[in-house]
Parts: structure tokens; sequence; C-alpha cells
């Protein structure tokens, strides 16, 4: 049996995503997503590590934000792990507008 530590409740979501580091920008899909991680999958080659520091931005389908049109949600973030092109980020909101719409959308999983 696995020992489970995660604190926070990961949700499923399927939806479009890009990360940005240092100016260079790689499309992913996002996996789930929790109050303060998700995981996602990169569709191209890329080189990260483990402590990497990116931008994350995912762009919300139209019925999961409350205007009911696609919006981005801003994040910071670190590279927790990764496993070929499966990537876990740790992360924070760029800004208390991008953390009231990452409440919202995880309200609508509850």
């Amino acid at each position: 049996m696995v020992d489970n530590r995660r604190e926070h409740t990961r949700y499923p979501l399927r939806a479009f995503a890009e990360l940005d580091n240092s100016g260079q920008k790689w499309a992913a899909h996002v996996l789930d997503i929790s109050s303060q991680g998700a995981r996602i999958a990169l569709l191209d080659d890329h080189n990260f590590v483990a402590g990497d520091t990116v931008r994350f931005n995912i762009e919300l389908p139209a019925d999961k934000n409350p205007e009911g049109i696609p919006l981005y949600l801003h994040l910071n973030g670190i590279i927790a792990h990764r496993h070929k092109h499966i990537l876990g980020i740790f992360y924070q909101p760029a800004s208390d507008l991008d953390a009231e719409l990452l409440n919202f959308l995880l309200a609508n999983f509850e």
C-alpha cells in the first residue's frame, strides 16, 4: 500500500496550459489540480528538473470559470518532480485575482 502524504485533494482537470521558464515556452495539458499544485504533461521535449522555477498559465474552459468565457489562471511555480514528460508543479497564484479564480475553480469540484 502506498502512503499518500498529499495534504490537498487533487481534482481531475483537462485544460491547455503553457509553462514559461526564462522566456522559453512549452505547451502542456493539465491532468489534475489542487490548491497548491498540479500534474501536467508537456507536449515537447524539455530539460526541466526538480527545483526549476516556472510561470504556469492554465486556460480555463468556459464551463470552469465565473464569466463563462475562457480565462487564464496565472501561477508562479516550482517543479516538484518529473517523470519523463509528466511534471508535478507546486505553485502559488500570481495575483489576488488569480487566487480568487483558483478558489472558484476548486469549489466547483466539491
